[in-house]
């Protein structure tokens, strides 16, 4: 009996060893199968939020998923499509919980933004899914973002960088394209960023275009939501900043620099190569001047002071702009929604049009430099702005005699007084 004791105690000591080294052996298969089984399950628990994972494996200290989706519950965003995912993790601290910080990588990855406020306020919070954001660690090496409305702007295969500690959510990231409604992409430099409650501080971005324009800066939002924010641009393209249909007619390039506090902002423009083009009033301006082509008007310099107020009104101050083709528009004016005003001055060249002498003092009221001048009031609306200039133009061809020295200008009176007014008024975008 006591032989048998001893047989059946070493046959079990053998088995116990066999199943030890079997179990070193095929351990990360076991682990695999585990993770496999229970890895989305646990992580839609985690986050309260609907998990779709695809060929999940644990290999070599890696957690390898093929294809990750997340969505739903109180996630801050509509869905996260990751592909490629590794996530360097050693099974046997899974009994001790989450690793601090956790680290993934993922080749890319496709967010789509919702416009849940209640969601947002659980990342804002550090919360998710009625626990705590653990420290994270994320490298995405091509992520896209687009809103779940398709109204809004988009980021193309940016290298990025999500980094979260104790409620502080860091980016930083760096090439692929920024797209904004209406405007042409630019190419990501560069983006460093931390948000953390209501707060955002934008350290620095840098954007470029393909025509070697670039757009960079910082700015700072505070918990009341209010934005402070200083930035410069070097030669970007006209349509930037302008909307359609003007932008048809215009083209430069604009430099300049801007800050922004309590939701005003101030800056300086400067535009190079500015031309207008096609625009029906010049042309008939032209017809005043014999042999003049103004259907291409080219600006040698044009420059302003701008200010820009929360409620969406804007002041431009200090507006100079001057045309080899003998103009020059200086003075500064006010736009509201609804409503639009300027105080202007029109110079026109007096060297090589005698004629316009036969004006003074009915229509240019003075002489300096070589330019007639003259003032120009616009107002009214965006859509139907008005100008004083027409009333006096027509009351000096009243006074000059139509022959002689406004031969040419006598044909068109009422059609050179709207353009000059038009010219004014197309400086401001209508």
């Amino acid at each position: 009996m006591m032989k048998w004791f001893w047989r059946l105690g070493g046959l079990l000591a053998v088995v116990v060893v066999a199943a030890l080294v079997l179990a070193l052996i095929f351990r990360e298969r076991l682990v695999g199968m585990w993770i496999e089984k229970e890895f989305a399950a646990r992580l839609s628990q985690a986050l309260g939020a609907e998990v779709e994972a695809d060929q999940v494996q644990w290999q070599e200290g890696h957690l390898h998923v093929a294809r990750l989706r997340l969505a739903g519950g109180a996630l801050p965003f509509s869905s996260l499509v990751a592909e490629d995912v590794s996530i360097p993790l050693d099974w046997k601290e899974l009994r001790r919980g989450v690793p601090d910080p956790l680290n993934a990588e993922a080749t890319t990855a496709t967010l789509v933004r919702g416009e849940d406020s209640a969601a947002v306020a659980a990342i804002d919070s550090g919360m998710v899914g009625g626990g705590e954001i653990p420290p994270l660690d994320f490298l995405i090496n091509r992520f896209s973002s687009t809103p779940a409305s398709g109204v809004g702007w988009s980021a193309q295969e940016v290298n990025l960088r999500v980094i979260h500690k104790a409620g502080l959510w860091s980016f930083s990231a760096s090439g692929g394209t920024i797209s904004a409604p209406g405007q042409p992409s630019m190419k990501l430099d560069r983006l460093s960023a931390d948000h953390r409650g209501e707060e955002w501080s934008i350290t620095s971005f840098a954007l470029s275009d393909a025509g070697g324009g670039a757009l960079g800066g910082s700015a700072v939002r505070d918990a009341a939501g209010q934005w402070s924010a200083e930035f410069a641009w070097y030669n970007l393209e006209l349509a930037v900043f302008l909307g359609a249909p003007v932008k048809e007619h215009f083209a430069g390039l604009g430099s300049g620099d801007a800050t922004m506090s309590a939701g005003t902002l101030r800056g300086h423009m400067r535009v190079s190569g500015a031309t207008m083009r096609a625009v029906p009033a010049f042309i008939q301006m032209a017809s005043l001047f014999a042999g003049e082509d103004w259907s291409v008007i080219p600006w040698e310099k044009m420059e302003f002071d701008f200010v820009r107020a929360a409620d969406g009104t804007t002041s431009i101050t200090n507006l100079e702009a001057t045309s080899p083709k003998g103009l020059i528009v200086r003075g500064s004016g006010l736009f509201a929604p609804g409503q639009i005003s300027a105080e202007l001055n029109l110079g026109v060249r007096a060297e090589g049009r005698p004629w316009l002498l036969a004006f003074m003092p009915v229509l240019f009221r003075s002489q300096e430099n070589g330019y007639l001048w003259t003032p120009v009031r616009v107002g009214g609306t965006p859509s139907a702005p008005q100008e004083d200039l027409t009333a006096r133009v027509v009351a000096a061809l009243a006074v000059v005699p139509a022959g002689g020295a406004v031969e040419t200008a006598a044909e068109l009176p009422a059609g050179a007084v709207e353009a000059a007014g038009q010219l004014l008024r197309g400086f401001f975008g209508n």
